[in-house]
């Protein structure tokens, strides 16, 4: 789900968004891939809109984020290796309210944990296994060697993956983690230093002047961000323009029902008429060009019998039979 933007902000002739610069996020371990271009999810614009605190969408409710989240501490244990925690102190409440692992002008981060040696530890879950047979995806590669960049001289890095399918999201506390875990330890990613000192310039060019880049109208996450911003730039206009139409159709709505309780009360005093009028041809069935209309007869007995009564009082006395008529109609 998108949250609202946290920011005032105009777009700009060439798509660009330029922002009151009232929020400045800085740059964490899973928005470098982004800036570089090194993303399946996240582009320049979108990472900047983040940023910026135009755009973020809230996907703490996802199964997959929720399943990480429990088997997260289960997955470091199995490979006895040390928290985060148990580094850097308790992280409770939201994720941004959490005090960085590392201190900088531009970055941020947080890690999962360490191995005793002292290697940086980053915990994935994933339900593709093929993602991983090449080894690390790339942009898991450059989160944790910018975290290894600041926290540890840059040197190698493990992971720490496990696999998960539909049935571990629907009973988590169930998965076999010495079945369905593998470690990767790896070197840092060769450009990392290069890239640090990329987005360093771009968060100065951009997050700090509250300008984005540019976005990419080929690209459709680009494209997907701006038009939800269009709406949101659109101002209390819009939002009265909906709020007429839907005044508009409340009306017309009203307005048929009124006009369809006045026909039911016609249609009933048809079927009461032509009831009357069967009743005195003795009939009980008439048949029209579409519709056939019966009338059946059924008798209901109801008992009011005195709670205290002397025995040998006869209980018929206290039936009461009615007849009951009943119309129905059949289409033909």
């Amino acid at each position: 789900m998108m949250e609202a933007p946290r920011c005032g902000f105009t777009v700009r002739e060439n798509g660009s968004i330029e922002t009151d610069r009232s929020v400045a996020y800085k740059i964490s371990g899973t928005s470098i891939a982004g800036i570089v271009g090194k993303s399946a999810w996240d582009t320049p614009f979108t990472v900047a809109c983040k940023l910026l605190g135009l755009f973020n969408e809230n996907i703490d409710d996802k199964p997959a984020v929720k399943t990480g989240k429990i088997l997260e501490p289960v997955i470091l244990k199995h490979f006895d290796c040390i928290p985060a925690e148990s580094v850097f102190g308790e992280r409770t409440g939201d994720h941004s309210t959490w005090t960085p692992d590392f201190e900088d002008e531009v970055f941020t981060g947080h890690i999962d944990g360490m191995t005793k040696e002292g290697r940086i530890v980053e915990v994935k879950t994933s339900s593709n296994p093929l993602a991983w047979l090449k080894g690390v995806p790339e942009n898991y590669h450059l989160q944790a060697s910018l975290y290894s960049h600041f926290l540890d001289e840059g040197r190698d890095i493990s992971f720490l993956v496990g696999f998960v399918d539909q049935a571990d999201y629907a009973d988590p506390y169930s998965w076999d983690v010495a079945s369905k875990t593998l470690r990767f330890d790896v070197a840092v990613h060769p450009s990392i230093e290069r890239y640090i000192e990329y987005a360093r310039g771009w968060w100065h060019d951009h997050i700090e002047q509250g300008i984005t880049p540019t976005p990419d109208m080929n690209d459709p996450r680009d494209v997907r961000v701006l038009q939800w911003l269009k709406q949101c730039a659109s101002g209390e206009d819009e939002l009265i323009r909906t709020l007429d139409a839907i005044s508009d159709l409340q009306d017309v709505i009203s307005e048929a029902e009124q006009e369809i309780k006045a026909k039911e009360k016609d249609l009933d005093a048809l079927k009461a008429d032509l009831k009357d009028q069967m009743r005195i041809r003795g009939m009980t069935s008439v048949s029209g060009h579409r519709v056939q209309a019966t009338i059946s007869k059924s008798s209901r007995d109801s008992f009011d019998i005195p709670k205290a009564r002397p025995d040998g009082v006869d209980v018929d006395r206290y039936i009461t039979r009615k007849v009951v008529e009943t119309m129905r109609f059949k289409q033909l």
